[in-house]
């Protein structure tokens, strides 16, 4: 179901940016907060924007997946 999918972009996404922010440490609190923002719908429609407006090429596939998302 495609609510499924949406649920495991986003579970991977998240566990992307919080490899990001390992370092430097931060209290549990701060590091669950900044993650949670920087995995936010608005950025992650940012950054699809900004890979479009600089002329990135994504596949049939990428763009058919990228159409359905709510981030888009």
């Amino acid at each position: 179901p495609p609510n499924a999918v949406e649920r495991l972009g986003d579970a991977v996404y998240m566990t992307k940016v919080r490899t990001l922010l390992f370092w430097p440490p931060l209290r549990p609190g701060d590091y669950t907060a900044r993650s949670q923002r920087l995995a936010s719908a608005e950025v992650q429609a940012w950054g699809l924007r900004e890979l479009k407006a600089s002329g990135f090429e994504f596949t049939d596939d990428e763009a058919h997946w990228m159409r359905r998302g709510r981030n888009c």
